[in-house]
């Protein structure tokens, strides 16, 4: 195994550190809760004859957002544990959050269609990682809801496809800045109808639709999703739309720094290696090597702070009469030095073989 050191700005310093603060723990809980909220999301097409009645829907929205909440806690738990219990990196997801919680309080219900909080959730995916995009999606949803008084039985929907979106970024984490900016404009713009389409999910089935686009019990998965598309582009395609226009803009416009920045702030850093390895041009540098390197900068290291202790060594041999023990001398003929500080040990280290170890 091998691993990649650089050191330009612009450059990743290693495939194994994008995205470090993600780990097992918080990876299985992205998955469960992305499996459990599509097969909820997407069960009446699946199974149309066991379709909820909106009565049913009603009754059971408090419990499902209960659910949705305590998956999300979990996934923040989770989150902590694998960055090491850092404070810091649950700062800076927290702090993300916020940040998208004014964008939609102060921009989303004045100028309906246009939505720019995608963009933050998208980033934050592109930055740290699929869980951190998936973290940032779930709660900033959640709490600009109840920030503006939007709450509804929708709301466990919307948690879910806010978090996609921010999963979604994780497929560009491990590309270059420029490149992830790029494509993330392409993603967020492709994420709007497709967040519609799975938006109208929450109400398609219980609405009384006339025609070949409303709901049917009894069909099947493909027939009801056709009608499910026929619905989507007469109702809300526009909006959708929108959506992804807004959210390419806000990509085209933020996405490039916003991701610069959060990367250098946790999502890439460079290994933590000796000094030496820093300045090593950009190749690719064994394990065993960095071994030898870290061994052979804790023997320097000890050396130097042995220095002041060998040196005060030296002096109160250079000042004793009569005791040589660097050339053998015999104390009994009592003789004498010609130079007390020819036989001085100096303070550069010997020749260290360890260091000189590819």
């Amino acid at each position: 195994m091998t691993v990649g050191v650089g050191t330009g700005t612009g450059r990743l310093a290693s495939a194994h550190v994008v995205g470090a603060m993600t780990g097992w723990r918080s990876r299985v809980m992205t998955a469960a809760m992305v499996v459990i909220g599509l097969g909820w999301l997407v069960w009446p097409l699946v199974d149309s004859l066991s379709a909820p009645s909106r009565r049913q829907v009603n009754d059971e929205a408090p419990w499902v957002l209960a659910a949705a909440l305590a998956m999300a806690v979990a996934l923040a738990t989770t989150l902590w544990r694998d960055s090491g219990r850092s404070a810091r990196v649950m700062g800076v997801l927290g702090s993300l959050v916020i940040v998208n919680c004014l964008v939609r309080a102060l921009i989303t219900p004045r100028l309906m269609g246009i939505e720019p909080v995608y963009v933050v959730p998208l980033v934050a995916g592109i930055a740290f990682g699929g869980p951190a995009g998936m973290l940032v999606g779930v709660w900033s949803c959640a709490a600009s809801s109840a920030l503006i008084d939007s709450v509804s039985t929708a709301l466990p929907a919307q948690m879910l496809v806010w978090g996609c979106t921010g999963l979604l970024g994780a497929l560009l984490t491990r590309t270059r800045h420029v490149a992830a900016w790029l494509w993330g404009i392409v993603v967020g713009f492709a994420g709007g109808p497709v967040a519609g389409l799975f938006l109208n999910l929450t109400g398609w089935p219980t609405d009384t639709v006339p025609g070949d686009v409303g709901f049917l019990i009894g069909l099947g998965p493909a027939q009801n999703g056709l009608r499910l598309l026929r619905y989507t582009a007469q109702t809300s395609l526009a909006y959708d739309c929108m959506r992804g226009l807004t959210t390419a803009l806000g990509m085209a416009l933020v996405g490039l720094p916003l991701i610069i920045a959060l990367r250098r702030v946790w999502g890439v850093h460079a290994p933590a290696v000796s000094e030496g390895l820093r300045h090593l041009p950009g190749s690719q540098v064994s394990w065993d090597a960095l071994r030898r390197r870290r061994r052979a900068a804790r023997v320097n290291d000890l050396w130097r702070r042995r220095q002041p202790d060998d040196a005060d060594q030296s002096d109160d041999t250079g000042q004793s009469h009569g005791a040589d023990q660097f050339h053998g001398a015999d104390q009994s003929h009592g003789a004498e030095r010609p130079d007390a500080t020819a036989s001085e040990p100096t303070n550069s280290p010997p020749g260290n073989p360890v260091t000189q170890e590819g």
